[in-house]
């Protein structure tokens, strides 16, 4: 376009972005955003741990004038992950994982059973 825009908004006035993203894509992109920030809140205050929500807006002219436009939103979020759980093991001598300790000597603990006696049965 030859005309320069004033980016002061003294030629005219400014459209408000939250007018247009209301109604961009048929009020879809908004509720979307609404809903994937909701979660990630949600996701913030279960674990502690930051995300984030983003909004990429492509703009491109869609005739020789540039005066028709095509508008492209993607909206993704990048939610906070729990820690990841932990085992432990112990390596044996071959390398092997295993539950128990091979350098510690079994201890020899039985479960002990009750036995139910008469007076309580």
């Amino acid at each position: 376009m030859t005309k320069d825009r004033d980016t002061d908004g003294d030629d005219g006035q400014i459209r408000p972005f939250a007018a247009y993203l209301q109604e961009t894509n048929r009020g879809r992109t908004h509720a979307d955003l609404s809903k994937q920030f909701h979660e990630l809140i949600g996701e913030v205050l279960d674990t502690g741990k930051p995300g984030s929500l983003k909004l990429e807006i492509k703009v491109s002219a869609d005739d020789a004038e540039g005066r028709r436009l095509v508008v492209v939103e993607t909206v993704t979020s990048k939610l906070p992950q729990p820690d990841p759980r932990k085992s432990i093991f112990f390596a044996d001598d071959d390398g092997n994982l295993t539950r128990n300790d091979p350098n510690q000597l079994p201890l020899g603990i039985q479960l002990a059973t009750e036995k139910r006696s008469e007076r309580h049965a």
